[in-house]
């Protein structure tokens, strides 16, 4: 090593590689996006209690309150469940999204439907559900979205549900959908979308992840610290060796 490298020197040359390097591994560490389609579906209904529609094309969403000869008698509800186990070990959750494709609305007024997302707290299987047989819920909403005046997809953002399922906070029963703003006349409005047995447009969660450097990484950091950490060591033995 050249005579005229000083401590100083040599400290900064350790300095602006580690933040050359750590940068580079956290970039790696970042896997981006995981598209993630149900394993189950069902919309069930409070007017048909025991029927099950686990195989219909469509799940929907209505409020219960409409025809004042019969109040409390149309509420319609959807579930929906993701299999999370592709999820890498230990990564953190940026964000999370469930999306339903919107494609009718029967009787026309669904625009502007504050529509609400629960979390499913027992267990349920698609073949099976009814009304009468549905999972609990969480009393504590996780998200709405507001029904468009076109056609399309809409969201929910599920962000917190999905760290506390890969944390095993909660237990992963997914969610259920309804639509719990005040109706109260005849023509409830009846929002409709595509189930996985359509085919195409059907529902998806997008997990955006982070995740923490692997020991490899975190041992490249660490070898380039300890070899700057012994070259600094042998400058400034041989600089006291030269100077005695």
């Amino acid at each position: 090593m050249k005579k005229g490298i000083t401590k100083p020197m040599l400290l900064l040359f350790v300095l602006i590689s580690v933040l050359i390097i750590v940068p580079q591994v956290k970039a790696q560490s970042r896997s981006g996006s995981i598209i993630l389609n149900p394993t189950d579906d069902a919309c069930i209904w409070m007017q048909y209690p025991d029927n099950n529609y686990g195989a219909g094309s469509n799940v929907r969403t209505r409020n219960r309150y409409g025809y004042p000869s019969q109040p409390n008698h149309w509420e319609i509800n959807s579930l929906i469940e993701f299999d999370l186990t592709s999820v890498p070990p230990g990564a953190s959750i940026v964000s999370a999204k469930l999306y339903l494709y919107y494609f009718d609305c029967i009787f026309d007024n669904c625009t502007g439907r504050n529509l609400s997302c629960w979390r499913i707290t027992g267990d349920w299987d698609e073949g099976t559900v009814t009304w009468n047989t549905q999972p609990s819920c969480t009393s504590v909403v996780t998200s709405y979205s507001v029904v468009p005046s076109g056609y399309g997809w809409m969201d929910w953002d599920v962000t917190s549900d999905v760290q506390a399922f890969l944390n095993a906070e909660r237990t992963n029963y997914g969610w259920e959908m309804k639509d719990t703003t005040y109706w109260g006349s005849t023509s409830v409005p009846d929002a409709n979308f595509y189930a996985k047995e359509y085919g195409d447009y059907i529902p998806y969660l997008e997990i955006q992840i982070e995740q923490a450097p692997s020991i490899t990484q975190w041992g490249l950091i660490t070898l380039l610290i300890i070899m700057a950490g012994i070259a600094t060591w042998v400058v400034l033995k041989r600089r006291r060796v030269a100077a005695a």
